[in-house]
C-alpha cells in the first residue's frame, strides 16, 4: 500500500471530491501560524474523520482570526475599548439633556417635552 492510498483512506476520503478538498485543506494548514494550527487541529480532534471539510475549516480559522490578534495573542475587552474611546475622543458626543432619557421613565416622571 502506498503512502498516499494509507492517507487517503485513513483521512476517509472516499470521493474525488472529498480528496481535493482534504489536500487542500491541508495546503491551508500547512500556511497557518502554530498558534491557529493548534486550534484548528483541536477542532478537527472533535470530528469523525479526524479533518474538517472546506468549509468547516474556513469557519474555524476565520473564528481565530477574529478573535485573535495578528501577533496570535487573543483580543481582550480593554483593547477594544480603548479602540472605542479613542474614537469617541475624536467626535463629539452628543449631549442628553436633563429631564429627558431612560430614567424619567423608571419613576414614572414626564416632562412637559415628553407629553407633546
Amino acid at each position: 500500500m502506498s503512502v498516499l492510498t494509507y492517507y487517503v483512506h485513513n483521512r476517509n476520503a472516499k470521493s474525488y471530491e472529498l480528496l481535493m478538498q482534504l489536500l487542500v485543506c491541508d495546503r491551508i494548514k500547512s500556511k497557518l501560524s502554530q498558534a491557529a494550527l493548534q486550534h484548528v487541529l483541536s477542532l478537527e480532534n472533535k470530528g469523525d474523520d479526524g479533518w474538517r471539510k472546506l468549509s468547516e475549516l474556513l469557519e474555524g480559522v476565520d473564528l481565530y482570526y477574529n478573535t485573535h490578534l495578528s501577533t496570535d495573542k487573543p483580543r481582550t475587552v480593554e483593547s477594544a475599548v480603548s479602540k472605542l474611546t479613542d474614537s469617541k475622543s475624536t467626535s463629539k458626543t452628543p449631549q442628553i439633556k436633563s429631564g429627558h432619557g431612560p430614567s424619567n421613565f423608571k419613576s414614572g416622571k414626564q416632562t412637559q417635552t415628553d407629553k407633546t
